[in-house]
C-alpha cells in the first residue's frame, strides 16, 4: 500500500526460465487496479498473454484478469478501435473511434467463457459506479419467460432509473420463427440486434464473386440480407424480438496471443457493438449540444428512422438498417418534446400471461375471428421515483393519438386517448381468409399533435398459417432458391407425432442449368 492505493508485483520473470532463478521483486512494476493507471503486462513471449490486476476487500484479494477468448476485444475493436499514430489506418477505426472503452468480464474462464448470474449482476453495478453511458452485450442465450427475471428487473433499473443505454445481440440461431435469445431479442428495456450482411462485405470480407450467373448470363447479386443464421422474431409471447439490424460482420483487433493484429468474426455479436457505436456518436452529439438523450428517447429514434431493408420481413430486420444521420436529425428536432422520454408498456389483458403482442400459430386459433384487448402503460422512468416533478408530470400526462395498421386482416379503432394509470382498447384479427405461411402486422399510434415524429408505440402481431393438407405425406413441389433465400413452410403435426421423414431431391441438369456444382441447403425446424 502506498498511501493512496493497494499494488501488486507480479513475478512473470520466473516463468520465462525453466531453471530456478533469482528474481529482484523492486525492479518489476508495482501495478494497481487496472481503471486507475491503464497498467498491463505479459506473462512471456511464448504465450503473448496480457494481463491486468484488480485488489479488493483492502487488498486481502488480487484479482489477475485475461481474457477468455478473442471475442470481447474483437466486439471492443468494431465499437471504438482508433489508431491515431498509424496512416492509412482509417477503415480499420471502429464506428465510434476513440470513445472510451470500460472492459467488464462476466465470461468465467472456469467455464469456457460463459457468463454467470454473479458476473452479470456485478457488471451493471461497476457500469453504473463508473458512470458509463451505453452498454454492449454481445452474449445471449434462449429462455424460458422472455422480458421476465432476476436480470431483467436489473437491466430495467439500469436503464430507466441510471439512464444507461443497453444494446445486446439478438442471437444467432434464425432463420426459424421465434429464435432470438434472451436478453436483447426478449428484453424491452434493450436495443436488439439482427446481423446483416452487405454486397460489399461478401465481396470484401468474404472474398466472394460480386455476381452470380444464371442461364449463362451475369447478373448482379442480392441488395444484401440478414445472414440466415441472424436470429428471427416474434418472441414466445409475441414482441416483435428484433429492434433494429446493424452489419454483422469485420475484420478489426484481436489479442496479441493469437499472433495475428485482426480477424474476420461474423455474428450478432459484431451488429451489437456497431450499433452500440452509433449509439455512443449521437450520445456524444447530444451531449455537445446540451440536449437530455435518454435511453427512450434514444431507442424511439432508432427505430422511427431506421431504414426498411427491401425483401426481409420485419420479423428479421426489426425497424430496419440504424441510419445515424436521420436519427440525429430527429433527436434535434423531437428534443423539446415532453412526450419522447415516455415508456409504453403494451399487454394483451385478455390472454393468458399478458403477452406484449400478438402469435397465432395454432390450428385452431387461425381459424377464427378473435378480438383482443390491449392495455396501454405510460411509465416516467421508475416507479419508485416519486419526486415532485416526476408526480405531477404523472398527474398531467394526457396524450391524443392516432391508430392504424399497416394491414387489412387486423382492425382498430381510429383514435385512443391515454393518460397515466393506463387505458386499453379492443381490436380484432380476422386470419381465416389468409394463405399458407406467415403474416406480421403492426398497430402503430401516432401522437396526433406530432404524427410525422413516427409511432409512439407499436403493437406486433404475427400469424402463421400452417398448410390446409393434413394428409400424412406432403409434397412441396420443385422450388427454386436464390442466394441465401429462406423459405418457410407450416405444418399441422399430426396427433402423438414424434419423428418425420424429409426427402429432398436435386432437380438440376447440365442440358437445362449449365452447371450442377453443390450447393448447401439447410432445414431448420422449431418446436414451442
Amino acid at each position: 500500500y502506498d498511501g493512496k492505493d493497494y499494488r501488486v508485483i507480479l513475478d512473470t520473470e520466473s516463468c520465462k526460465s525453466y531453471e530456478s532463478t533469482s528474481v529482484d521483486l523492486k525492479a518489476l512494476p508495482a501495478m494497481t487496479d487496472y481503471h486507475k493507471e491503464f497498467q498491463y503486462g505479459t506473462f512471456s513471449s511464448v504465450d503473448m498473454m496480457n494481463f491486468v490486476v484488480n485488489t479488493y476487500d483492502n487488498g486481502k484479494v488480487v484479482s489477475v484478469v485475461v481474457d477468455a477468448g478473442a471475442h470481447g476485444s474483437h466486439v471492443a475493436g468494431i465499437a471504438a478501435r482508433y489508431h491515431p499514430c498509424l496512416e492509412n489506418e482509417e477503415e480499420a477505426n471502429g464506428v465510434a473511434f476513440g470513445a472510451k472503452i470500460v472492459a467488464l468480464k462476466i465470461g468465467d474462464s472456469r467455464l469456457g467463457s460463459m457468463e454467470t448470474g454473479t458476473a452479470m449482476t456485478r457488471a451493471m453495478i461497476e457500469a453504473v459506479k463508473h458512470k458509463c453511458d451505453v452498454i454492449n452485450l454481445s452474449y445471449g442465450e434462449g429462455c424460458a419467460m422472455p422480458n421476465d427475471g432476476r436480470f431483467v428487473q436489473l437491466a430495467e433499473n439500469l436503464v430507466y432509473k441510471h439512464g444507461i443505454a443497453f444494446v445486446s445481440s439478438a442471437g444467432n440461431n434464425g432463420p426459424a420463427l421465434s429464435t432470438v435469445g434472451a436478453p436483447g431479442g426478449t428484453t424491452d428495456a434493450i436495443i436488439g440486434v439482427a446481423a446483416y450482411v452487405s454486397p460489399a462485405m461478401m465481396e470484401t470480407e468474404y472474398s466472394m464473386q460480386p455476381k452470380v450467373t444464371k442461364d449463362g448470363k451475369s447478373i448482379e447479386e442480392n441488395n444484401g440480407t440478414t445472414y440466415t443464421w441472424s436470429s428471427v422474431g416474434p418472441t414466445a409471447d409475441g414482441a416483435l424480438g428484433v429492434d433494429v439490424t446493424a452489419p454483422g460482420a469485420a475484420i478489426t483487433c484481436v489479442p496479441n496471443w493469437c499472433l495475428q493484429r485482426s480477424q474476420l468474426m461474423n455474428g450478432t455479436s459484431m451488429s451489437s457493438p456497431n450499433a452500440t457505436g452509433c449509439v455512443a456518436l449521437l450520445l456524444s452529439a447530444a451531449k455537445a449540444e446540451g440536449i437530455k438523450l435518454s435511453p427512450v428517447r434514444l431507442k424511439r429514434a432508432l427505430m422511427n428512422t431506421a431504414q426498411v431493408l427491401p425483401g426481409l420481413s420485419s420479423l428479421q430486420q426489426g425497424f430496419g438498417m440504424i441510419d445515424v444521420d436521420r436519427a440525429w436529425e430527429y433527436i434535434k428536432e423531437t428534443k423539446d418534446d415532453q412526450f419522447d422520454d415516455i415508456n409504453f408498456k403494451t399487454r394483451i389483458i385478455n390472454r393468458p400471461g399478458g403477452p406484449r403482442g400478438v402469435y397465432l400459430r395454432q390450428e385452431q386459433e387461425v381459424a377464427v375471428k378473435q378480438s383482443f384487448t390491449v392495455e396501454i402503460d405510460p411509465v416516467f422512468a421508475t416507479a419508485d421515483n416519486v419526486d415532485f416533478e416526476t408526480q405531477r408530470q404523472r398527474i398531467e400526462f394526457e396524450m391524443k393519438f392516432e391508430l392504424n395498421t399497416n394491414s387489412d386482416f387486423v382492425t382498430v379503432p381510429k383514435f385512443f386517448m391515454l393518460m397515466h394509470n393506463g387505458r386499453s382498447f379492443k381490436f380484432e384479427v380476422d386470419p381465416t381468409n389468409l394463405s399458407s405461411g406467415v403474416h406480421t402486422a403492426n398497430i402503430c399510434a401516432f401522437d396526433t399533435a406530432r404524427p410525422g415524429t413516427g409511432p409512439r408505440f407499436v403493437i406486433p402481431i404475427t400469424v402463421v398459417k400452417p398448410i390446409a393438407d393434413k394428409a400424412t405425406s406432403i409434397s412441396l413441389g420443385q422450388l427454386e432458391f436464390a442466394p441465401n433465400e429462406v423459405k418457410r413452410f407450416f405444418l399441422n403435426v399430426p396427433a402423438d407425432a414424434t419423428w418425420m421423414d424429409v426427402a429432398i431431391k436435386d432437380e438440376r441438369s447440365v442440358a437445362v442449368d449449365k452447371e450442377t456444382a453443390p450447393r448447401l441447403v439447410a432445414l431448420h425446424t422449431l418446436q414451442l
